[in-house]
């Protein structure tokens, strides 16, 4: 899944520069945010945090890398974008419950961010890899965009 670009694509090549030149935005990093849950939070990891050029907000909703072969891989090859997003990031903002089935994947990723400096606001809560856990994390994610 991280080595397949097609998504990457779609959503860098394809829509925001769509978006960008039909819609009236700010095309700024401070005036853009990503964030996902499960498999969307795993295409945040990969394209999110590793473009702070285009946004400056990212939340990840339960995932993180579940093997340190994958801890590597990705650090080989993002090491400059999250150097950069250190300094960048207005908001990292990481969420999982303590029952999901991939809470174990947590503390490594959260490890490489701490790794390059890069502070998240993390929320921790009860309950698994379910909507109830992505709501609550989204209504406390979102008053913090943007300021």
């Amino acid at each position: 899944m991280l080595m397949n670009t097609d998504f990457a694509d779609d959503f860098l090549k394809d829509l925001i520069p769509y978006v960008e030149a039909n819609y009236r935005t700010i095309n700024t990093p401070a005036s853009r945010a990503m964030a996902g849950l499960s498999m969307g939070g795993a295409h945040t990891l990969r394209y999110g945090l590793t473009h702070p050029e285009l946004f400056g907000y990212v939340g990840v909703f339960s995932m993180g890398f579940m093997d340190t072969t994958l801890v590597k891989w990705y650090e080989k090859n993002n090491a400059a974008a999250l150097t950069r997003g250190a300094k960048e990031f207005k908001l990292v903002y990481y969420a999982v419950g303590k029952d999901d089935f991939l809470y174990r994947s947590i503390a490594p990723t959260r490890a490489l961010l701490a790794k390059y400096g890069i502070k998240d606001v993390y929320n921790e809560s009860s309950g698994g890899h379910e909507w109830r856990n992505w709501r609550r994390y989204l209504a406390d994610m979102a008053p913090r965009l943007f300021r």
